[in-house]
């Protein structure tokens, strides 16, 4: 398939074959080690998370649907296996909107069962619903499930459900429809600008160009609190005024994906809305670091930058790799970025790093595309 990536994106220094055979040992390295047969329906699976609670979250679930549907002309198991991600995400419904996945799984010695709440995650539904679509262009829908079907009702859902329409406000999860909570919250996290295009055109409701400008809205809210830094908080909400403000003041195991999801809509369409912030956010960092990624730290403090965590992961350096990505000046901290990533041992590694650096990787090596337009 021809790239689609826009003509300003910057690549690793590496040749085209090179950044393949990288992403693409990531990928099986990464399958090997977290997806998981249902031990007790073999027809299903998911990806093992492998934390004290729990087997299994909506979020990984999407993460591991994207990588699998991605990687669809390079594995010969992937249909199968998706397929089977799929019947794990229809046997767990959420309780509030069954068009959501729960949001979290355990083993109970007999079965794998929903817990913490039966209710939704938004950015799993929204990562399964785009990877639905990528499933759709890689195999078609004449087969036992019709992918972009299951697609457009996540997504119809989603704007349903999730969006709080009379402030453009994107949710947390179907939780919040619920009396006595609060709709003007929000996860910067969850800000898939590129995502929200794509449902946009499979669609063709507008309503997503609303969301998506408002959602632009929210960042450059959040930037001008944060202009040192431009890292945008774990948590927001849109206050009395009609800005979004932060919740708190750190940059951690939500906030660290902000990067790589808005950074996206550049990458795929050409679209600046939103690179101030990333190019604030490439600026401090690179310089914090002096260039060097080992020095990343998982977690800061977004007024001030002052690291939070004395340690590293890649589910922070791998998305500030796509965000050197979109800034040209950036090219020796993309190289950077692109060989520390590449070096780090899976087996070493969680679920939630190890998958985050998977699909960077992939995107990186220029593996992702948009399903409207294959």
């Amino acid at each position: 398939m021809k790239s689609q990536y826009f003509s300003g994106v910057t690549f690793p220094d590496v040749s085209q074959q090179e950044r393949e055979a990288v992403a693409n040992r990531l990928y099986f390295e990464w399958k090997e080690k977290y997806f998981t047969v249902n031990p007790y329906i073999s027809d299903q699976a998911f990806i093992h998370w492998y934390e004290d609670t729990g087997v299994a979250v909506s979020e990984g679930h999407g993460y591991g649907m994207l990588l699998l549907a991605l990687m669809g002309d390079k594995d010969l198991n992937g249909k199968t296996d998706f397929d089977k991600m799929v019947r794990f995400f229809l046997a767990h419904p959420s309780e509030v909107d069954k068009n959501f996945m729960a949001w979290q799984q355990d083993d109970n010695g007999s079965a794998i069962v929903d817990i913490g709440g039966v209710d939704s995650a938004t950015d799993g539904d929204l990562d399964i619903a785009y990877a639905l679509l990528l499933a759709d262009n890689n195999w078609g829908s004449e087969g036992e499930f019709h992918y972009k079907e299951m697609a457009i009702k996540i997504i119809n859902a989603t704007m349903e459900t999730i969006v709080c329409q009379d402030k453009w406000v994107l949710n947390l999860g179907d939780w919040v429809v619920n009396p006595g909570h609060d709709r003007l919250s929000t996860r910067p996290s969850d800000f898939m600008l590129q995502h929200f295009r794509t449902f946009k055109a499979v669609t063709g409701d507008v309503r997503w160009d609303k969301l998506h400008e408002n959602i632009i809205k929210a960042i450059n809210d959040l930037h001008a609190v944060v202009p040192k830094t431009g890292m945008l908080p774990n948590f927001a909400k849109l206050n009395a005024q009609g800005n979004f403000e932060p919740k708190e003041n750190m940059y951690s195991w939500d906030a660290c994906r902000i990067p790589w999801r808005t950074a996206m809509d550049f990458i795929m369409h050409g679209k600046e809305a939103a690179l101030p912030m990333i190019k604030t956010v490439n600026n401090f960092i690179s310089e914090l670091t002096e260039g060097n990624p080992h020095n990343v730290r998982a977690g800061y403090d977004i007024i001030e930058g002052t690291p939070q965590a004395p340690w590293n992961s890649p589910a922070f350096t791998s998305p500030f790799m796509i965000a050197a990505m979109a800034d040209p000046t950036k090219k020796d901290w993309l190289n950077a970025l692109w060989k520390f990533n590449a070096e780090r041992v899976t087996a070493d590694g969680r679920y939630y790093d190890n998958s985050i650096r998977a699909i960077c990787m992939l995107t990186a090596a220029g593996c992702w595309w948009c399903p409207e337009r294959k």
